[in-house]
């Protein structure tokens, strides 16, 4: 094998044991009840929107407890039509459910927030929680960027 196959070999199986550590250190920061979410970034400003995914993953094969849950949204941010929205509360999350909305159109229980720039804290009172957000154009048909929630430790 040549050196350059080596290297990227080895390269590949660092990212990989990176990506398992990181996934085992994520399960073990979180509450025995609870999970909080950070949305580094969101936006409904200049054309653009923000979709986010909450996924309840209390439903498993490891003979953990499922459980279903809300989550308060908290915006952290600026609203160039307004005041920036107040803490909201989702619909119910099913265990092995998800839930979505648009700052945009909102959804899910949670009020839009057109205008809006900055990031959200999710606090959800179920366990193993995850979420991803989506950036687009208003319209949805050009997709930007894609960001995977941070789960904060337990305090």
């Amino acid at each position: 094998m040549s050196k350059k196959i080596l290297l990227t070999l080895a390269c590949t199986l660092a990212v990989i044991a990176a990506l398992i550590i990181a996934g085992r250190q994520r399960l073990a920061a979180q509450g025995p009840g609870t999970t909080t979410l950070v949305f580094g970034f969101v936006t409904s400003q200049l054309g653009l929107d923000t979709q986010i995914v909450i996924t309840n993953a209390s439903a498993t094969p490891f003979g953990n407890n499922p459980t279903i849950g809300t989550c308060g949204i908290n915006y952290f941010g600026t609203n160039t039509q307004g005041a920036t929205p107040g803490i909201q509360t989702t619909s119910s999350v099913p265990a092995g459910g998800q839930i979505s909305f648009t700052l945009s159109r909102g959804g899910s229980g949670v009020s839009a927030a057109p205008a809006f720039q900055g990031y959200i804290v999710a606090a959800c009172n179920f366990p193993l929680a995850q979420g991803v957000a989506a950036i687009s154009d208003q319209g949805g048909s050009k997709f930007l960027s894609y960001l995977q929630a941070t789960v904060l430790p337990a305090f």
